[in-house]
């Protein structure tokens, strides 16, 4: 928990504010996906009922079909803006390092191997950004799902 809110510390308004935009298509992707089934649910009971009219039912099914293809919309902005804000905090990640490593003096560069600092600056942080770009989903969806 103290990692995620160490990055939540590094990240920029930019990245603040396409995270609350990747927020708000999940909340949509959840919200058109939970309609569904309440579509199915009335096209059900008109078919069971006698004497219901085939338009309440077409409407119904392509409100349905609205509602989904609404959902994946939504689903693919939210992995959009999610995998922006993981690409834009890795990317400064990698400067930080970079610079970092930059700073250091001989008697510190003769302390790390060469191979440790660049598994350091290219897995560990697309480690991160994967990390990001899956959690950032999930870690809303489940919330939104429950309320």
């Amino acid at each position: 928990m103290q990692a995620i809110a160490e990055m939540a510390k590094r990240a920029k308004k930019q990245q603040a504010l396409l995270f609350l935009l990747a927020a708000l298509f999940t909340a949509a992707q959840v919200w058109f996906s939970l309609r569904i089934p309440d579509y199915m649910q009335t096209i059900t009971r008109l078919v069971k009922t006698p004497g219901s009219d085939m338009n309440q039912i077409y409407a119904c099914g392509g409100m349905m079909l609205l509602c989904a293809g609404a959902g994946v919309g939504s689903a693919i902005a939210a992995n959009w803006y999610s995998m922006h804000v993981a690409a834009s905090f890795s990317r400064d990640l990698r400067t930080d390092i970079y610079n970092k490593v930059e700073s250091f003096s001989m008697k510190e560069m003769d302390s790390f191997s060469t191979a440790s600092l660049i598994t350091r600056s290219t897995n560990d942080v697309t480690q991160i950004q994967n990390f990001m770009c899956r959690g950032i989903l999930h870690a809303l969806k489940v919330p939104f799902i429950a309320v």
